[in-house]
């Protein structure tokens, strides 16, 4: 499949997924716990991190691709831990601020945007990172024993009198302090209403639950105990309710009670000139009951049922769990027709549609899912008795296309080039399986391919499989090899060799930017991902690779990173290259200032521009961004080569990305870089706040 293509799609599938959660997230409730909430939020979560596996057992979070992600660890000092977040919160008018939450949270924006929309489709959420209380003078310091650097975080404050305040673009850089300084809360606003009986002249509604969420609907994985609903109040005896800290802003409002339909208001302005009052009429509920069953009666427990209403006339969704035996009721609804969906682990999801509010008796039957045997060789026959299996959607591909040898064998033989594509399925490992034939469950009908890893053979990959329902498990045997074999030299431009050089095989037509490297894992591709590095020789050796044409990308912090396509690989063949040549190249750095001060979590991107007067050679591609330290200081990680650039700098924690574009678009400034060692590029931004 064609990389510029996949991308495109890929982008597709983004504005389409992202729109389909956006409208899903305004409409259908979260439901409502019966576990007790914590008093104190902060306290719940001053306990070192747990590891990822000691946490919820939900089938989901076995899912590698999706929950990949470094642990921190909440040093109980907070203080004396080599790293971490601190600063001082004020109130609107200045005073430091006692009691206010403070929570260090991933962003649910930037390099991880798909796997965060991944998550928030399975229903995932991650809790805090750390969090705190601020003391008297109204200071929070959150240490932390371990960071990413090129992870997106964010600090958001909670408090019980002012706005919710999130301050963006934090990235922590090991061994380093990052001071937010002073965070000023806004002040909160009021809306308020009552909740009455639709049709009875206001008769008031008591223990009603009112939310109040931002209307963006921007997904977020990343909730803050207390907030996972947004603001949460109760009307009182006369129905009345009042919130006091709503931000300014669009919002969708939301009321509820026993034995009432659930009403929304959507994009309902709360501003300082406005009244901001907001009353809610509710209606009589209906419910839908009925059971979910498996394809022999039985009841299914603890499948979660979802009704989403299908006419704009009655825009109330609502979901529940069935009980022990199957049996399920939603409650709240209001009349007209519904899809109902059935989700239960194990099985196929199930899906009924037009189903009238007031039904009852009704059966939803659960498939199960398909599962695959599998028999795993060795070269030489042998049966393979430990190896991890990965569930690939399978795509017939592209005719092939290319110069290389096995794009001509392909070629010859009139097939298509396949490709394959990830799932939600976790990564599973095979030791010793009975009779040495393994069982690969939790497949919904569709057409697959497993990829195979073992030690000491290439990546493998089956033949394609359908899964359909009331089909018997289809038997596969896959049978490995040694792959085939890169070698070569990395040398320096007098040829004397270099060591220490990293050698990382990728997808031949994966350029280099930071669009691709935020799809890199999405791309299918049968290439082996892997590395080494040079010895003292400068050689290098790279074996068991999947057969296919590869792109190499060398890399070493004091020289240029080059990039090497169209290396085909055979298998049982050793590949051999000529010497790889790097150049030594320019390191960029400076200090970035915000009106005179040095300033840290500043981002400063380089990129190359092609100029056909200019006698410098072309840098096509080359895209590199840094951060700045707490002092303002940054150094590019990669060095450049001779050409012409463009350099521009923002800061990260502006609450308006706006604002950040305004930055780069004011700092920019253009480069041209020869053979000279270090490039120093200043930066004296406006605070645009």
């Amino acid at each position: 499949m064609n990389p510029t293509r996949l991308l495109l799609l890929l982008v597709a599938l983004l504005a389409v997924g992202g729109g389909v959660w956006m409208l899903m997230s305004d409409q259908t409730p979260a439901p409502v716990s019966s576990e007790p909430v914590a008093h104190n939020p902060a306290e719940q979560y001053a306990q070192p991190a747990q590891p990822l596996e000691a946490r919820d057992a939900a089938p989901e979070a076995a899912s590698s691709m999706i929950l990949q992600r470094n642990e921190v660890v909440l040093d109980n000092s907070n203080r004396t831990s080599p790293q971490g977040v601190r600063g001082r919160v004020l109130s609107p008018t200045g005073v430091p601020t006692k009691g206010c939450s403070v929570f260090l949270v991933e962003s649910s924006t930037g390099a991880d945007l798909f796997r965060m929309m991944q998550m928030a489709q399975k229903g995932i959420t991650l809790p805090p990172i750390a969090s705190i209380k601020t003391d008297d003078k109204g200071t929070f310091a959150l240490g932390l024993e371990a960071c990413d650097p090129n992870k997106a975080l964010e600090i958001r404050v909670v408090s019980d009198t002012y706005a919710d305040f999130t301050y963006p673009g934090v990235r922590l850089q090991p061994n380093d302090w990052y001071d937010a300084g002073d965070i000023k809360l806004l002040p909160g606003l009021t809306l308020q209403g009552q909740v009455t009986v639709a049709g009875t002249n206001g008769m008031p509604i008591a223990e009603a639950e009112v939310s109040i969420r931002p209307a963006s609907g921007a997904f977020d994985v990343s909730l803050i105990p207390g907030r996972e609903r947004g603001i949460i109040i109760k009307t009182d005896a006369g129905g009345f309710y009042r919130a006091t800290n709503v931000p300014a802003g669009l919002h969708n409002v939301a009321a509820v009670a026993p034995g009432y339909a659930r009403l929304i208001h959507s994009n309902v302005t709360v501003n300082e000139q406005s009244e901001n009052r907001l009353n809610f009429d509710l209606a009589q509920g209906l419910s839908i009951q009925g059971k979910v069953i498996d394809a022999s009666g039985n009841g299914v427990a603890r499948a979660k049922v979802m009704a989403v209403a299908m006419s704009s006339k009655t825009p109330v969704s609502a979901d529940t769990f069935s009980d022990e035996g199957g049996n399920f009721e939603i409650l709240g609804l209001l009349e007209g027709p519904y899809q109902l969906t059935a989700k239960a682990e194990g099985f196929v999801d199930a899906n009924e549609k037009a189903i009238p509010a007031g039904s009852k008796g009704l059966e939803l039957v659960v498939e199960k899912q398909g599962a695959v045997r599998l028999t795993v060789l060795g070269k030489n026959g042998q049966l393979v008795r430990e190896y991890t299996v990965l569930v690939k959607k399978f795509f017939a591909g592209q005719p092939a296309s290319g110069d290389g040898a096995q794009s001509q064998q392909v070629a010859a033989a009139g097939l298509a080039e396949p490709s394959y594509g990830n799932t939600m399925i976790p990564m599973q490992t095979v030791r010793n399986p009975k009779d040495g034939v393994a069982l690969i469950e939790g497949l919904d009908p569709d057409t697959y391919a497993l990829q195979i890893n073992a030690r000491g053979y290439a990546m493998a990959f089956s033949d394609p499989f359908t899964i359909a329902v009331d089909v018997d498990s289809p038997a596969l045997t896959v049978v490995l090899n040694e792959g085939g074999v890169i070698a070569g030299q990395v040398v320096g431009a007098a040829m004397e060799p270099v060591a220490g050089v990293t050698v990382e095989t990728r997808p031949n037509d994966l350029d280099d930017n930071p669009f691709t490297n935020m799809f890199a894992s999405m791309i299918p591709s049968k290439v082996t991902r892997t590395q080494v590095q040079t010895d003292a020789s400068g050689r290098f050796e790279i074996k068991l690779l999947n057969a296919g044409r590869y792109q190499l990308r060398f890399t070493h912090p004091e020289y240029v990173e080059r990039f090497l396509k169209d290396n085909d690989v055979v298998v049982g063949q050793a590949l051999n290259l000529q010497p790889t040549v790097l150049a030594v190249g320019t390191i960029l750095t400076g200090t970035v200032r915000v009106s005179g001060k040095p300033t840290g979590q500043v981002k400063v991107s380089v990129s190359s521009k092609s100029d056909p007067n200019s006698p410098l050679p072309r840098t096509a591609g080359f895209q590199c961004e840094a951060y700045t330290d707490a002092e303002g200081r940054y150094v590019m990680p990669k060095r450049l080569a001779p050409g012409l650039y463009e350099v521009m700098a923002a800061q990260q924690t502006l609450p308006n990305p706006l604002l950040q574009i305004v930055q780069f678009q004011r700092s920019k400034q253009e480069i041209s870089v020869g053979s000279q060692g270090q490039f120093v590029i200043d930066f004296n931004l406006e605070d645009p706040k």
